[in-house]
């Protein structure tokens, strides 16, 4: 199915509704919640704060949380309560799901607005989201534009900001099952990324491992289905055990919370590793530390960073069609990266073997001390 069938029924839905948008009122009384979102798997966890504080305000409203098939299975793990709705702008069924779950009280739409369309089609009553920096016909079903925050911030903690009301502290999620590993003293090494500007090297990933090792701790690697070359690559000869895309879900959140530690890049991992409160370092090159780093809402959460070191590329201040004016970052693929070559970003290259051995011993202190 197309994207234009798609949107075609959605516009079908939401344009005569639109036409009552003026009149429309935020509901006093609310029985059921829509976040409305098409985010790939990091940011899809960054919403958890706006989840957290949706449920502390309303304790007893049915709460729909829309996100991609392939993330149901790890998401089903919150302890919200929320209700996952699978979602993809290509399925027509999907769309229709969503608005049979209709209609809904109260809409948020963390991220673009456009899919404050689905929102409208689905019935909402009043939908919530930030101001874009141009209006476009992707914010026109919004009846509430908050501005959004210019005080340097988590992505994570903005979005909950979208809510009125205190911070609930973060839960630790539970893990299903265990690993194979999980009575030894292992460190996961995640060496996939969203995008090949946030690979690190190869040969420097084999090295961490060697010196992990020769320190007493086993060296696990960890990637997606598809990212099983960057662990040939780093590993030839299959030196340490090797997680490439075959574990579940709760398999994946098990591994990571039994870990001593995890070293990734910025990437989805990083983000779900915050989930089960383990000790992790994050590497650092196209991203902001600030923007998507643990901010507010996992604070008491042992993370930090490596790498982010000044490059001139690194010159992007828009986020989600917002500028921001104390952003800066890069969100260029390897096509369109201005100093990429031989298969890695020269800002995931200026990230030394020694950087990140300094930041494993510094992590390892703050988890001793704390």
């Amino acid at each position: 199915m197309s994207k234009f069938t798609v949107r075609l029924y959605q516009f079908s839905l939401a344009i005569p509704k639109l036409c009552l948008k003026w009149i429309r009122k935020k509901p006093e009384k609310v029985n059921s919640i829509l976040v409305a979102h098409n985010l790939l798997l990091g940011d899809t966890v960054m919403l958890v704060p706006l989840l957290s504080r949706l449920r502390a305000r309303y304790p007893n409203s049915r709460i729909c949380l829309l996100c991609k098939k392939p993330f149901i299975a790890l998401l089903k793990n919150n302890p919200y309560q929320i209700t996952l709705c699978a979602y993809s702008p290509c399925d027509l069924q999907s769309v229709r799901q969503i608005v049979r779950q209709g209609p809904f009280d109260l809409a948020f739409i963390p991220g673009e607005n456009r899919y404050s369309w689905l929102a409208l089609a689905a019935g909402s009553r009043w939908i919530t989201g930030h101001k874009a920096s141009a209006f476009s016909w992707k914010s026109l079903p919004l009846n509430e534009m908050q501005k959004y925050p210019q005080t340097a911030m988590a992505w994570s903690d903005a979005i909950a900001s979208l809510v009125p009301g205190p911070q609930p502290e973060s839960i630790p999620w539970q893990a299903e099952g265990l690993t194979p590993l999980s009575n030894k003293r292992y460190v996961v090494l995640h060496v996939g990324a969203s995008t090949p500007t946030r690979f690190w090297p190869a040969e420097r990933w084999f090295a961490l491992a060697q010196w992990l090792l020769d320190k007493g701790y086993m060296p696990v690697w960890s990637s997606g289905r598809k990212e099983i070359a960057l662990i040939e690559a780093a590993d030839p000869e299959q030196r340490f055990t090797r997680y490439a895309g075959v574990l579940s879900s709760g398999g994946l959140l098990s591994l990571l919370k039994n870990a001593v530690f995890v070293v990734c890049p910025d990437t989805g991992v990083a983000h779900v590793a915050k989930l089960v409160n383990v000790p992790t370092l994050i590497l650092y090159g196209p991203g902001n530390p600030v923007a998507f780093g643990k901010g507010h809402f996992w604070s008491g959460n042992i993370i930090i960073s490596s790498g982010f070191n000044k490059i001139d590329c690194r010159d992007q201040q828009e986020l989600f069609s917002r500028k921001v004016q104390w952003l800066y970052r890069c969100g260029r693929n390897e096509t369109t990266c201005k100093n990429f070559s031989n298969g890695y970003s020269a800002c995931m290259l200026s990230i030394s073997l020694d950087d990140v051995k300094k930041a494993v011993n510094t992590l390892t202190e703050i988890k001793y001390y704390d």
